[in-house]
């Protein structure tokens, strides 16, 4: 797991995980930006990807109102789907033979489209704006 996981599942220690990830900072006088703790609710049920997603995201944008916070979990969730159907996908081929020897396109690449499309749409709900 990353250090981040283990920061905000509350099991980081730094003899077994080496030094706690520090913002880069420019110049001599730049001030660290205070990020809040990511409440355990969003992290909740969330793999490694998703939630890498999901705490780059929380650390990146502020202000954080409840209804944001739950497309922002369904975004890490729909991450770590995308993440197992590539793994799936990745094992056992793009094309499969079916019974009678015909050649069609795995199954999972319908539903992997889907949750693309359904990521997009959530990210676009979140409304995040550069500065």
């Amino acid at each position: 797991m990353p250090v981040s996981w283990h920061i905000v599942h509350g099991s980081y220690r730094a003899d077994r995980h080496g030094p706690r990830p520090v913002a880069a900072v420019a110049g001599a006088t730049a001030l660290q930006v205070d990020v809040p703790p990511l409440p355990a609710a969003l992290a909740s049920g969330l793999r490694e990807r998703g939630l890498q997603l999901v705490l780059d995201l929380w650390a990146k944008y502020e202000d954080w109102q409840p209804e944001k916070l739950v497309v922002l979990h369904e975004a890490g969730a729909v991450t770590d789907t995308l993440e197992e159907y590539a793994a799936i996908i990745g094992r056992d081929g793009k094309v499969q033979t079916t019974a009678r020897g015909h050649e069609v396109p795995h199954p999972l690449l319908r539903l992997q489209s889907q949750a693309q499309r359904t990521l997009m749409l959530l990210l676009n709900a979140l409304d995040l704006k550069e500065d």
